[in-house]
Order: C-alpha cells, then sequence, then structure tokens
C-alpha cells in the first residue's frame, strides 16, 4: 500500500509500505480521502513543530489526521461498524519502520474501533473529512463558555477560525467578528456568517481597526485561531471586562503577556487542544470528552449547522501531494483547505 512519507523535514514522498494485518479490536480502512492540516503539518513538513513537542517527533513519518473510507475487514471482537460501512478517523499509529504522527495520509488505515466515527448518511465523505477540525473548534468554544447573546472575536480565518466563526453562530452568539489578513479569507467569513469582518495582519493593525469600528474591549470572548504568537499577546485587549480569550492556535514562539493587560480586567486565559480530554476523566469533571465533543462536530456537519464546502480550495489526487504543499505555502489568502483522493 501507499503512505505519504516525510523522510526528512522538508521532504515528502509517496512510498510503498506494507500492509498491516487486521487484529481484535480494530477494523482495516481503505482510504477514499485524506486532507493536508494547514498548521501543524506544515510545521512538521517544515521541521519548525519538533522543538515546540519536545523533540517527539522523529522522521521519517506518515503525517496526517483527517481520512476518510470505507471498511475493508473487521476483527474479532468488534461491534457496531461492519465491512462497506463509511467511517471517518484520525489515522493509524503504527507503521514498520517509521514513526506515525497520526497517520492519516496513508491508503489502508488500521484502526481501534474506539476510535472510528460512521459516517451520517446524509453527509457526503469529503465533508467528512471536516469532523477532527470541527471538533478543534467546537472545543474551543467549549473552553471560552460561549453562549446566547454573547460578542465573540475570531482572529485567524483559516480553516479551524472558519469553522469557529459558524459554530459560535450556532451557539447563539449575537456577534461574531472575523479578523484576518487576507480579503479572501474574510470573503468567505462573511459567507458562512461573521457578522463583522476586520482586515489586519499584525498586533498593530488589529487594535486600531477595531477602534475605528467598535469598542476594543467589547467582546465576551477572544478565539485566537491564527497560531501567531505576536497576535496571541495582543488578543487580551480586544476582551471586556472578566472576558476570556482562549488560544486555539500552534505556536512555535513564546507567547508573552503584558500582565497588565489580565490584571486590570481578571481576565480568563484558557488553552484549547485538539477535542479535549479523553474518556478517562469522570463525566461529572467535564462532560465533553474527546469523543462526545467529535460525535457532536458530526452532527453539526451533518444537519448543516457549519458549512464547508466553502473551505475546499483544492482537490488533488494523491499523487500531487506535493502540489498540495506548495498550494498552501504559496497562495496562502486563498489555499484554505487541500482534499486529497486516493481512488
Amino acid at each position: 500500500m501507499r503512505a505519504v512519507v516525510f523522510s526528512a523535514p522538508g521532504h515528502v514522498e509517496l512510498r510503498e509500505v506494507a500492509r498491516p494485518a487486521v487484529r481484535a479490536g480494530h477494523v482495516l480502512i481503505e482510504t477514499d480521502y485524506s486532507a493536508v492540516s494547514t498548521g501543524t503539518e506544515l510545521l512538521v513538513l517544515d521541521g519548525r513543530l519538533p522543538e515546540a513537542y519536545g523533540g517527539v517527533i522523529r522522521y521519517p513519518l506518515v503525517p496526517g489526521y483527517e481520512n476518510v473510507g470505507r471498511i475493508i475487514e473487521t476483527g474479532a471482537d468488534v461491534t457496531g461498524l461492519q465491512v462497506g460501512d463509511w467511517v471517518v478517523c484520525e489515522g493509524a499509529s503504527s507503521f514498520p519502520g517509521l514513526y506515525s504522527f497520526w497517520g492519516g495520509h496513508s491508503g489502508l488505515i488500521l484502526a481501534p474501533v474506539s476510535e472510528v466515527f460512521a459516517l451520517p448518511e446524509e453527509l457526503a465523505p469529503e465533508h467528512g473529512l471536516f469532523m477532527v477540525l470541527t471538533s478543534i473548534a467546537l472545543h474551543a468554544l467549549q473552553r471560552g463558555d460561549v453562549s446566547l447573546g454573547h460578542s465573540v472575536a475570531v482572529i485567524g480565518q483559516g480553516a479551524v477560525g472558519l469553522l469557529a466563526v459558524q459554530i459560535a453562530r450556532a451557539m447563539g452568539a449575537r456577534e461574531v467578528v472575523a479578523i484576518d489578513r487576507f480579503d479572501e479569507r474574510l470573503a468567505v467569513a462573511r459567507m458562512v456568517g461573521a457578522t463583522c469582518t476586520l482586515k489586519a495582519g499584525s498586533a498593530d493593525e488589529v487594535t486600531e481597526r477595531l477602534r475605528e469600528t467598535t469598542d476594543p474591549r467589547a467582546f465576551d470572548v477572544v478565539i485566537e485561531a491564527s497560531g501567531s504568537a505576536a497576535l496571541a499577546e495582543v488578543a487580551p485587549r480586544l476582551c471586556r471586562e472578566r472576558g476570556r480569550l482562549v488560544l486555539a492556535g500552534m505556536y512555535t514562539d513564546p507567547v508573552r503577556f503584558a500582565y497588565w493587560d489580565l490584571f486590570t480586567r481578571e481576565l480568563d486565559v484558557s488553552a484549547s487542544r485538539q477535542a479535549g480530554p479523553r474518556q478517562s476523566l469522570p463525566a461529572a469533571y467535564y462532560p465533553w470528552t474527546w469523543r462526545r465533543t467529535l460525535e457532536e462536530s458530526l452532527r453539526l456537519l451533518a444537519q448543516g449547522s457549519v458549512q464547508v464546502e466553502p473551505l475546499i480550495t483544492d482537490r488533488l489526487p494523491i499523487e500531487r501531494i506535493e502540489d498540495g504543499y506548495d498550494a498552501l505555502r504559496s497562495r496562502p489568502e486563498t489555499a484554505i483547505k487541500v482534499l486529497l483522493r486516493w481512488q
């Protein structure tokens, strides 16, 4: 079978790898589509993420965490899923001689049944790829405790930011302001439900543009989804008294806050990681476990509360994987989500 391999920082190839053997509690999935993560995946390819991860990333590795396909074989003790089902998962954890950084860019995926989700019949497989990113956006808004009547600012209109805009509206936010440096992305934000958009490419521009249009400290919740440490540092200035700032980006540089920005308005600052805690935490402590958040994300997608077609900017056969990475680097203003066809 084939898999995308980062053999070293800056080097990507499509390589033949060993076919996995099915074992108990697992299903074997034949991949139809996978998608490129604009943020994390490019950081890994460029060799910029290992330092932030404390050296746990090792090359060569199989990347990717958005995978949709059909089950072609089931192991013993598998219930609830069967051969032929369309499913979505984050990838495979094991490849002979290779490390896995989720391992979703692979022609066959061997995954434990507990980490595989059946696609609703009404959800197109390509759209099911967005389950993970939708869960990331949803968890960030859960961390911000967004609810009816809130005003929300979302900094960064990549895929996660655009999903956060839509979910905030679905949660009942009165106002959702989208902030980005590219007009093209702001146009998409308006298309999917942003009540206002602000063009800003630097920390100073963010506060300047807000002063031109509204009270720069008017937001109940600010979601920082750009991954820019400089923008994260200025984000507290956008919060109201006792407002909430959620850091949903992946930051390779240190984030340093001016304490006065936090102290004078008693702000709450939270980090948001993926879809939240695994099932090991008791539900009484935090009911939105990893699996429940992912299941809710699929429901939002299936019922149309979240639009993802406007976010798909490139569709490529897997043989053109390098072109997909190049598109995200060379066209950041228009390339939002790259989908890869395996069949």
